[in-house]
């Protein structure tokens, strides 16, 4: 597989509520694959990170949604529950013990779309 140069750059210059300049960058790249089998094996794999990426995040919105009708119906705010890197990865483990296509993919890189999540 070929990786080209980045295509584009795009930095974004923002103040923080600190005063401090900070610079959000994005790189683009292109990724080549020489065969038609590696290009299928990278669209699995970035389907996969966006099922994975969706299904948490439906996960998210629901428990917020009940503990919104929880607390509005009760007068009770609910304990929060754990949205960490560590909770979604064990979670993580379980649905990719139940889904086969999930399981014949690498962990690492589809599991890493967690990581991202956790961290926003």
């Amino acid at each position: 597989m070929e990786i080209n140069a980045p295509t584009h750059s795009h930095d974004v210059k923002m103040w923080d509520e600190s005063g401090f300049k900070r610079v959000n960058r994005n790189i683009t790249y292109r990724l080549l694959p020489v065969t038609r089998t590696k290009a299928r094996q990278l669209e699995h794999l970035a389907s996969a990170c966006r099922f994975v990426w969706n299904y948490f995040l439906a996960e998210r919105e629901a428990t917020y949604q009940f503990n919104q009708c929880f607390e509005a119906t009760y007068g009770i705010k609910p304990e929060p529950s754990s949205l960490s890197f560590y909770a979604m990865g064990k979670e993580f483990t379980k649905l990719r013990n139940r889904l086969p296509w999930l399981r014949a993919l690498p962990f690492a890189p589809v599991r890493y779309v967690l990581k991202y999540q956790a961290d926003t």
